[in-house]
């Protein structure tokens, strides 16, 4: 038999995450980080303290996701308001969430929700991009290895184990 279909929020249904009056500055504060952190393939983390500019990570650090989905929301809203920069904040968003592809198989840790679903997930919600829902899916199926049934909740850290020990945070819920 063959398994149901998982269901997938449509693209209309990613609200807008900030009004008009915030677009200019979120914007000029993207492009900023666009700028300090030029390679597509690391993404910023923390801001460094005393100076200008960002700490970054490889694609599998927690908040990778966050700077490719601000990007693809920064799309949706020039977009909505008819701006010409519009394809422009897509394809940076393209390129930014691109790079986190390889997480959809790490079941090694509860944070790639944050990873995939806040960039990929993003990406196909905004524009139906199959292959970022199809990886979106795959990222679910890989998390889905850390859910503890007898708990009912999401394994945040370690590997299955015997006692079915759970330890689990809050950020869980998203998931």
């Amino acid at each position: 038999s063959s398994s149901p279909t998982p269901s997938f929020p449509s693209p209309s249904s990613f609200a807008d995450p900030f009004p008009s009056s915030l677009y200019a500055l979120v914007a000029a504060a993207a492009n900023a980080t666009l700028v300090q952190v030029p390679t597509v393939t690391q993404y910023p983390t923390n801001g460094i303290s005393g100076r200008y500019g960002w700490q970054t990570s490889s694609s599998s650090g927690w908040t990778s996701g966050f700077f490719p989905g601000l990007l693809l929301q920064l799309y949706n809203r020039s977009s909505a308001l008819g701006l010409p920069d519009a394809p422009w904040w897509l394809a940076n968003g393209v390129a930014r969430a691109s790079g986190l592809a390889s997480e959809q198989y790490d079941t090694s840790t509860h944070d790639v929700g944050f990873i995939v679903y806040t960039s990929l997930g993003a990406l196909y919600g905004l524009t139906g991009n199959t292959t970022a829902r199809d990886i979106t899916l795959r990222t679910a199926q890989s998390l889905a290895t850390r859910f503890v049934p007898t708990v009912g909740a999401f394994r945040s850290w370690g590997s299955p184990n015997a006692e079915h020990t759970c330890e689990t945070i809050a950020d869980n819920m998203m998931n």
